[in-house]
Parts: structure tokens; sequence; C-alpha cells
């Protein structure tokens, strides 16, 4: 299980997510813990990075490399973010045999959910405006402009999503940044599948990039 975070703000944005993989136990209630280095951010490289979260982590990365090969450097989020979109349902359909509604075409078992969410700088003009974006399976990668200023993929949590809403106005990335550790550290301790190694990306509007890995 997976939780990332995205928050948009006031001097750029910030992406954190904790970095534990770990599988289903047989015939036990908790999951077998397989890394607690697995890089779940992603650079899509010209100013775009992802975050992923699914239970079919292959699957997903086949969807990621396709993107990363195939979706250019068009300055505009909505027109990469469709084209992104369109990436991920050829791919994703490829990888489990779906047709063109998303209906399994051979049989399978159960299709798995996989979600992520896209962050970058919407630059088509001289004021570069700070861009977040969801995607899941379910709804066939569909993109989702996250309007709150904040994004959650993974564990779902209506105590991480209030903490965020009510952040202070005029957050800076720094603050962010302690903000998003705490949530994770705090999530860590009641959920075991969260790990407490935790790879943080900070975006600024300046096109720098700085990534870190912080122990919560």
């Amino acid at each position: 299980m997976t939780l990332a975070l995205g928050i948009v703000a006031r001097d750029g944005i910030l992406l954190a997510s904790d970095r534990r993989r770990s599988m289903p136990a047989q015939n036990a209630a908790r999951h077998v813990v397989l890394s607690e280095t697995a890089e779940k951010l992603v650079n899509l490289e010209n100013g775009l990075w992802l975050a992923r979260a699914t239970t079919q982590a292959a699957a997903l990365e086949t969807v990621i490399d396709a993107i990363r090969e195939r979706l250019g450097d068009e300055p505009g989020m909505t027109v990469r973010m469709t084209r992104a979109a369109q990436i991920a349902r050829e791919q994703w359909s490829a990888s489990f045999g779906l047709d063109g509604d998303g209906v399994p075409a051979r049989a399978w078992g159960r299709i798995p959910e996989a979600s992520f969410m896209m962050a970058g700088f919407d630059r088509r003009t001289d004021a570069t405006e700070p861009r977040i974006y969801t995607m899941r399976s379910s709804l066939r990668f569909a993109p989702e402009k996250v309007s709150s200023g904040f994004s959650i993929v993974g564990v779902a949590d209506h105590c991480i999503a209030a903490k965020l809403a009510h952040r202070p106005e005029e957050t800076t990335v720094d603050e962010a940044k302690h903000l998003a550790l705490h949530l994770i550290a705090t999530t860590a301790d009641n959920k075991w599948c969260v790990g407490r190694s935790v790879r943080v990306v900070c975006l600024l509007p300046s096109g720098e990039e700085i990534t870190t890995v912080e122990c919560v």
C-alpha cells in the first residue's frame, strides 16, 4: 500500500510518498514487506512528476514507461494530461486484455486498481501555474484536475484529507514538506503498510527540482 501526497504551495509543488512495498501474506491478516526503498515518485522529465499506487506494480510500470517514452514536451498541462490518459488507457488495456470500453475481452479474474497523480507547471504563458492531476484505472484514466490544492494517492484517510484541507493559507513548500512528513509518520504509526522512509520532491517555478529521502 502507498501513501503519496501532493500539495500546491505558495512557492511550488510538494510531493511526498512512503517507500514501503508489500504483498499479501497467505492466510495472514498482515502483508509481507518486500522493500523499504521502493520509489513511488517517478520523474517523467520535462518538469513532470508522477506518484503511483497499485496492487499490480509490474503492469503500472509498463504504463509509466509508455508515458515517459511517448508523452513529449508540450508546455501546456491540459494537452499533456489528455495525451497521458490516452497512453495509459492503451497500455493498461493491452496488459489485461480489455476492450475499448474497459471490459475484459478474455477471461480474467478481478482487474486490479491503479491510480496516480501527475504534477508540474503549466508553462503556456509567462504566468507559470502549478498543476496536479489524478488518474484512476476505474475511470479509464480520465485526468481530473485537482482544485483543492492537494491530492492523496493510496491509503484513503479522511483525517489526512481534513488536515490538508485546513492547512494554513499561503503555505510554503518547506511548510508543506513538514506537514506531509508529519501525516505520513502519523499514518505509519497506525497502518503497518505505510513505511517510514519517505521520498520528497519539491518542484519550483524556476524549473529546479529538489529531491531528498527522509526518515519519519
